[in-house]
């Protein structure tokens, strides 16, 4: 009996559990190929498509795994002789009570949908979202999970997202504010902070990472103890902060060779005889 048993119903269960995950591995070795088509040469950092198609990629494997494992679990229901039409039933009704009761489940999943189709964010990106700011590592339909830079994870809702602010999307911009003194002559510091800058677009190292030429637009501020002067510096996706901090070492040296002045606060006190 036991025997007959496993020669028929226990082979359909053993080939239904072949099959899904047979066609798991299928799915995955097809979103794989689909990434590697559309991969570049630049190993150190990925483009917009690239970006883009791992967001795909981790949607396409997670629905996949659901739904089909869905349809095996039910598949192997029906050989132990348990009917599944109430199951199904019951589902189906289950479904109308939770869509009444779980409105926010479904907002988040509405809202998910128009982040993916819309390109707002993609794994890989640097955003801020509701006060959280760090790097996309997933993308479901329902929550968005970010890894901040102190190591944190926080999990997003779909539902909550308002406002997002992309750093990565496209091209990215090196903002350097530079204090001097009041002393100084503007004209000549001007000129030594576009040489810092013409240097770095010229070295090898970094000029990859910058894809259009610096720009001081001048001052920006006069401040109580100094005149700040503003540098612009269009960079890559993600390559902004490394460009900014080498820029912030350079114009330090250039100005302690140039023997120009870095403020800092000062009080003039008048005393009374």
């Amino acid at each position: 009996m036991i025997k007959q048993w496993l020669l028929s119903h226990g082979l359909r269960i053993l080939f239904t559990i072949v099959g899904y995950i047979v066609v798991i591995l299928i799915v995955k070795l097809l979103t794989r190929k689909f990434v590697r088509l559309v991969e570049d040469e630049d190993r150190s950092t990925r483009s917009e498509r690239e970006k883009r198609a791992d967001t795909i990629v981790s949607i396409i494997n997670t629905t996949s795994w659901i739904f089909f494992g869905v349809i095996a679990l039910f598949m192997i229901l029906k050989e132990f002789n348990i009917n599944i039409t109430p199951l199904l039933t019951g589902a189906g009704v289950a479904g109308i009570a939770i869509g009444f009761s779980a409105q926010s489940v479904l907002k988040d999943f509405l809202h998910g949908f128009f982040l993916l189709a819309e390109n707002q964010i993609r794994v890989g990106d640097v955003v801020e979202i509701g006060g959280h700011s760090g790097t996309v590592e997933n993308i479901t339909m329902r929550t968005t999970r970010l890894r901040s830079i102190n190591g944190h994870v926080h999990i997003v809702p779909n539902g909550e997202i308002r406002i997002v602010e992309n750093m990565s999307h496209g091209w990215s911009r090196a903002l350097l504010d530079i204090d001097v003194a009041y002393k100084e002559d503007l004209d000549r510091v001007i000129a030594v902070i576009e040489d810092v800058a013409a240097s770095l677009k010229g070295d090898e190292k970094y000029s990859k990472s910058i894809i259009d030429e610096p720009e001081v637009l001048g001052v920006q501020n006069l401040g109580d103890s100094g005149i700040t002067i503003r540098l612009l510096m269009k960079t890559l996706p993600l390559k902004q902060w490394a460009i900014k901090r080498e820029l912030q070492k350079r114009i330090k040296k250039r100005f302690d060779k140039e023997g120009i002045e870095i403020p800092f606060p000062q009080m003039v006190v008048h005393s009374q005889e």
